[in-house]
């Protein structure tokens, strides 16, 4: 993706709580570019509960929470809210620490001129399995 012109949208499917490991963000955070290191290859067989692909150090986090005088948020919502973010935005989830589901559809959107092309890393597109997405 050429530039980082993306909206995400996050739709509850079950109530999202503090408990059951809702999302949180670090406010301002999309203004800032963190570079994370290559872990290695994707697949669409990989875990994601446990992701390491694409997390900043705590160093790095703790900057940018320093820079923009920010602490991280929590999104506790109910079943049918949206939550909406930018793409760049650093959000993470915490382990479901309870017996109650907590699922979400997450849907992006990106602009029509910000099509996607070759990964600047040199590296493939990952499966699509991963991430559907409409190049046309």
């Amino acid at each position: 993706m050429p530039r980082m012109r993306c909206l995400t949208v996050m739709v509850a499917i079950d109530d999202n709580t503090i408990n059951n490991g809702c999302i949180n963000f670090i406010p301002k955070s999309h203004l800032s570019y963190i570079s994370c290191p290559k872990v290695g290859n994707l697949s669409s067989e990989d875990e994601f509960s446990e992701q390491v692909e694409g997390v900043p150090d705590i160093d790095s986090i703790n900057k940018i929470k320093e820079k923009y005088n920010v602490d991280m948020i929590s999104a506790e919502c109910e079943a049918g809210d949206l939550v909406l973010f930018d793409c760049n935005t650093l959000h993470y989830s915490d382990t479901n620490k309870t017996n109650n589901k907590r699922t979400n559809i997450y849907f992006v959107l990106n602009s029509l001129e910000n099509k996607l092309i070759k990964p600047f890393s040199g590296q493939e597109h990952r499966p699509i399995e991963m991430g559907f997405y409409i190049n046309n």
